[in-house]
């Protein structure tokens, strides 16, 4: 069987939860302890994948979903190259947006669970803590019972990958996809008869032990669905195709340059200044690429300037090369700003300066970025954003819009082949 086909069920629902930015939860204090004890906490998540019911997910948490699927579905578009292919038997939009939910929960209270060094020393959350949620929400999808379901969270573990170093090259995105695959593999192996460690997340050689040296109990153990993520932390959808921690600084950014109708020869520099979180995860400072650019906050602001947006279209090495920019980036200061560094490790706390020629200097602070719980994108920015990656992509607009208004009332959809129809004719 060639491989591609094997990993076809699930697909969609998988790269969707695995795919998800989650805002940042606050990282316990580095501790030396004896590992926690949690016998059964492999036990307890797959009982919650399995038993969980539609009705279990407050309606707030639905319609935030809503919209973070809706984003998802135009991040594969804009990704492009991937085929969707249908589930493997009929399946409702109350399944699929059950799933889905269930995925981003697992994952989410999996990665506020482990050991702040697993990030901190490299790890990527999103590939090692993502093929957990791809495999819970493929694990419901296909009606696995709760042993075949630790089953597939065990060759998720097996499985999962990815390293900040990745960030700004190719592989990076690859860590989200590759997660969404790892997912759809576990559970067909599962479904298979395949079997796994039934404890891996807490076993003494399992997945906390091993990639992050500990973990929190509490962070998980009765906390699954209470509450869920969607509610609180909150999940952020990000309105720039860049890193999460540029989006602060660059909305502010945009917000100073449209107040003041801000032009680049009005500019002597900027001044950023961040907690170290954000200047040794946006490392690239003198970007050549559009991939590296993502992980840049120097150009994320210079493009602003320029030319007033920074969506796909920007993201490219053609514009990171423009003279201009590269002139520009070297006018802004990036560094580690006392305050924001008092702001604590888990906020994204954004400190501008922007000097003028005539020697005016316009500041501004930014704690949160727009789309993340505290200033969320409505339904229809979302649809705005995904019409952008359709275009992208070179969809029809007529095909866009149908997918968004299947994904208005999705819930109510009694077989999810008709979105996969839209999304592939």
């Amino acid at each position: 069987m060639i491989r591609r086909d094997f990993v076809k069920s699930s697909l969609a629902v998988a790269a969707l939860a695995a795919g998800n930015e989650r805002l940042a939860a606050s990282p316990r204090a580095a501790e030396s302890a004896p590992f926690p004890k949690a016998p059964g906490l492999t036990k307890y998540v797959s009982e919650f994948i399995v038993n969980t019911k539609y009705g279990d997910i407050p309606a707030d948490v639905l319609e935030l979903g809503r919209k973070s699927i809706l984003d998802g579905f135009g991040l594969a578009l804009a990704g492009s190259a991937s085929v969707m292919a249908p589930e493997l038997s009929q399946r409702s939009g109350k399944d699929f947006m059950l799933a889905y939910h269930l995925g981003v929960e697992v994952e989410s209270k999996i990665a506020e669970a482990i050991d702040p060094r697993h990030y901190n020393d490299g790890f990527h959350s999103t590939g090692t803590c993502g093929s957990f949620g791809s495999a819970a929400a493929c694990a419901r999808l296909r009606g696995l019972d709760a042993q075949k379901t630790a089953y597939a969270l065990g060759v998720a573990a097996a499985e999962g990958g990815g390293l900040r170093d990745n960030f700004g090259s190719m592989t990076k995105p690859f860590h989200a996809g590759h997660a969404a695959e790892n997912g759809t593999v576990a559970v067909d192996l599962a479904a298979l008869g395949w079997t796994a460690a039934p404890d891996i997340l807490e076993g003494a050689l399992g997945f906390f032990q091993a990639a992050g040296g500990g973990f929190d109990p509490g962070s998980i153990v009765n906390r699954l669905g209470n509450p869920w993520t969607f509610a609180s932390p909150g999940v952020s959808i990000k309105p720039f195709p860049s890193g999460s921690l540029t989006h602060p600084a660059m909305g502010e950014m945009l917000g100073i340059i449209r107040k003041n109708d801000l032009k680049p020869a009005d500019v002597e520099k900027i001044d950023i200044g961040t907690s170290h979180n954000l200047t040794t995860t946006l490392y690239h400072h003198r970007p050549t690429t559009g991939l590296q650019a993502k992980f840049s906050m120097e150009f994320g602001l210079s493009i602003l300037l320029l030319d007033r947006k920074a969506g796909l279209n920007e993201y490219t090495d053609a514009v990171v090369q423009r003279p201009d920019v590269q002139e520009m980036i070297k006018r802004v200061n990036f560094y580690v700003d006392p305050e924001a560094e008092a702001a604590g490790f888990d906020k994204m706390t954004s400190l501008l300066k922007v000097h003028l020629k005539d020697g005016r200097v316009i500041p501004a602070r930014a704690d949160f970025a727009k789309g993340g719980p505290a200033n969320p994108m409505s339904f229809e920015e979302v649809a705005d954003k995904f019409r952008g990656c359709a275009d992208f992509a070179k969809w029809p607009k007529e095909k866009a819009e149908s997918v968004i208004n299947f994904v208005k009332t999705l819930e109510a959809a009694p077989d999810m082949s008709k979105l996969t129809g839209l999304l592939t004719s």
